[in-house]
């Protein structure tokens, strides 16, 4: 899990918003069965369900996707903390 949010924080994997939160959820923890536990006890993750107007060109839809899948991530990321 560390290698893979690594990887996606230097850039050089793209990770969706669900993926990159359960791997930060699940690095919290030391082993499986500590990830299994807390699954148990743990309130889940509000869900997301961002929305954009992609009416735009290619680049101008890689800014605007790429933009909001940050903000959403950080915006999860901050309400855990």
């Amino acid at each position: 899990v560390a290698g893979a949010m690594a990887a996606a924080d230097a850039g050089e994997i793209a990770l969706m918003p669900p993926t990159y939160l359960t791997c930060l959820e699940v690095g919290r923890h030391q082993t499986a069965a500590d990830v299994v536990a807390a699954a148990t006890t743990e309130a889940p993750y509000q869900q997301l369900r961002p929305l954009a107007d992609i009416r735009g060109g290619e680049d101008w839809k890689h800014r605007v996707i790429t933009k909001l899948v940050r903000d959403t991530v950080a915006d999860a990321v901050q309400a855990r903390s």
